[in-house]
């Protein structure tokens, strides 16, 4: 169970991440700043509403083909502002869109350039002086630039198929909140993302059906320094990697005149070769694999003519994984036994059961449009973590909750429309774990496999986010 300690409550500012085909695992409450959240929406104040809700900025990102069910050409720009309050974090990111569709054939590309905001170290209530998490000047006023690229092109194979596929590559020198997942200072980072896409699209009577292949690599390198003042010099390299095969199913079904169900079926296989070793766990561990599964069902209902909407989703996500840490060289065991190197010393098994819920509601009353929207997250899992070495089992069970209501207001005028969305996020933050006389923090919103050293503690955050968008139909 979550224990809370004697904590300090922050605020913080973020963006929320839209992603149906990959699924991040979480197994701390980190804060959730989602600096990738950088592709067009116009769902995001309805909570991102996607099985039954049609979006079509959103959609061709997560499944490419369904760039063919809308005709023209979209230019969408605009800013993400991501402020931290207490210093800990934050970005500013400037996303240009192009979208086209010319009858037969499709396609649309997407950059974005972000500034990470200069951060200051923020103490933990329960760290002990001379425990690290040092952060020197140099990085207080060290500007760290990260660039996105998505494009996708595709073509109609009939009136019903629709075919098409998509790459995706991103650059960072900087993941937001990732210097609390260390106990030393990050001098340098770079991070790669790849990912591609194959999507089809099938239309129905009363309904349509989609299928999406996906992979996804991610690769991060981080120099850290040394963890007290004056001390010069690095402290070493970590790195990890990550592989990711998806497959994405999913159905809309017209049940009535004014209502439309939808549903989806994912299932994620993992291959971690490299994994860091990070502060928090305190036992290293070096590779795993994982096999992840979401199951969702959504309703969509639309009232007034179609002015007035609202759904509803549920989604439950299954998660087996096992990390482990190898000998790297021949190791007596504490009952006098011989463990040769390349052996497991740690094996750690996790037990994940992930919900999430959403409830969205728009009123579109010409020339504005509002939104309201509220998703909650629970989260849920058993680590049994068995020492090879000492001959003991460890078992750990952590439960949290994040609550992320949103609200969005949209002008339509001359061709142009001009929206603006408020979010926030409660319930994530900068965990620590109980040790005697020490404590750990991290922070990140990428989904980060973490196996903590005993029982976790949370320094609690609000996290908010300010969204303009402009969409301009060209003629």
């Amino acid at each position: 169970m979550l224990k809370s300690g004697i904590l300090t409550t922050v605020l913080l500012a973020g963006a929320s991440a839209l992603n149906a085909q990959l699924i991040a695992i979480k197994t701390v409450p980190l804060m959730a700043t989602e600096q990738f959240a950088v592709t067009p929406t116009f769902s995001a104040g309805k909570a991102g509403l996607r099985l039954a809700n049609e979006d079509s900025l959103r959609d061709p990102f997560l499944n490419p083909a369904r760039g063919g069910l809308f005709n023209g050409r979209y230019l969408v720009s605009g800013t993400n502002l991501s402020r931290i309050a207490t210093g800990v974090g934050g970005f500013f990111t400037i996303p240009v869109t192009f979208l086209y569709s010319n009858g037969r054939h499709f396609g649309g590309v997407h950059v974005s350039a972000q500034q990470m905001h200069a951060r200051r170290y923020v103490p933990f209530p329960e760290q002990r002086a001379g425990t690290g998490n040092y952060l020197p000047d140099a990085w207080k006023e060290k500007k760290v630039f990260n660039g996105f690229f998505s494009g996708y092109w595709g073509r109609r194979l009939s009136n019903r198929d629709v075919l098409a596929g998509s790459l995706s590559y991103a650059r960072l020198t900087g993941l937001s909140g990732q210097e609390y997942l260390f106990d030393a200072p990050i001098y340098t980072q770079n991070a790669l993302e790849f990912e591609s896409r194959l999507g089809w699209y099938r239309t129905l009577s009363s309904g349509a059906v989609e299928a999406v292949l996906v992979y996804q690599d991610f690769n991060v390198q981080t120099e850290l320094g040394r963890s007290f003042p004056g001390e010069a010099g690095s402290a070493g390299t970590e790195q990890e990697i990550t592989r990711t095969f998806g497959l994405y199913l999913a159905g809309r079904r017209q049940v009535r005149k004014n209502a439309r169900a939808g549903f989806s079926l994912t299932a994620n296989r993992k291959w971690h070769p490299k994994i860091i070793n990070y502060s928090l766990m305190r036992i290293p561990r070096d590779p795993g694999d994982t096999y992840a599964f979401e199951i969702g069902t959504g309703l969509m209902l639309n009232d007034n003519g179609g002015r007035s909407k609202s759904g509803v989703e549920v989604l439950f996500q299954p998660v087996w994984s096992r990390t482990w840490a190898e000998a790297e060289k021949d190791m007596v065991r504490d009952d006098g036994s011989l463990l040769r190197k390349g052996g497991r010393t740690i094996d750690n098994r996790f037990r994940i059961a992930n919900w999430r819920f959403r409830i969205g509601l728009e009123d579109h009353n010409p020339p504005f449009t509002v939104q309201l929207g509220l998703e909650v997250r629970l989260y849920r899992y058993r680590l049994e973590q068995e020492n090879h070495i000492a001959g003991t089992v460890r078992r750990q069970t952590e439960t949290w909750q994040e609550w992320k209501p949103s609200f969005s207001l949209q002008y339509d005028f001359m061709g142009v429309r001009l929206g603006y969305v408020l979010g926030a996020v409660f319930g994530s933050g900068i965990p620590g774990v109980v040790n005697p006389g020490r404590s750990f923090v991290d922070s990140s919103d990428v989904g980060y496999l973490i196996a903590p050293a005993s029982a976790l503690t949370l320094q609690n955050t609000v996290v908010l986010v300010h969204r303009l968008q402009i969409t301009r139909r060209l003629r």
